[in-house]
């Protein structure tokens, strides 16, 4: 029976205002489903375009990656080498301490026979001198 009566109600024509408003429904219903593929469509292009930002952005995180370590690596190399230099500049320091006591003594050696000299020449002269008067 319910079959029946459904049969009825729907064979049934609708009134002009009802079928005005299911046509502008329709239409309604039919822009907004345009508006929305619209917007599908629009999504779909910024998904793509953002996947490929991301590639470009991946591709350039990974060569600044491999820069860094890169750097890393040449950063630990150079302070291996001034750690290296700094060993060798303390001994070269240590090499002008000893020099410089060395040319000390040096230098007071020279002062001394210097005096022994002066002392040897006026002794010399003396010699000479009398040497002279003779």
């Amino acid at each position: 029976m319910e079959d029946t009566v459904k049969d009825i109600v729907t064979s049934l024509p609708l009134p002009d205002s009802t079928a005005r408003r299911l046509q502008a429904d329709v239409i309604l219903l039919r822009q907004e489903t345009a508006s929305l593929r619209r917007d599908v469509v629009d999504l779909a292009v910024d998904t793509h375009e953002i996947r490929e930002t991301l590639k470009e952005q991946s591709a350039t995180l990974q060569r600044h990656d491999t820069m860094l370590t890169e750097h890393g690596r040449m950063l630990k190399e150079h302070g291996e080498t001034l750690k290296e230099h700094g060993e060798t500049l303390r001994e070269h320091g240590q090499t002008l301490k000893e020099h410089s006591r060395d040319l000390a003594e040096i230098k007071a050696t020279l002062r001394d026979h210097g005096e022994v000299l002066r002392e040897l020449a006026t002794t010399l002269k003396v010699v000479v001198t009398k040497l002279d008067e003779r």
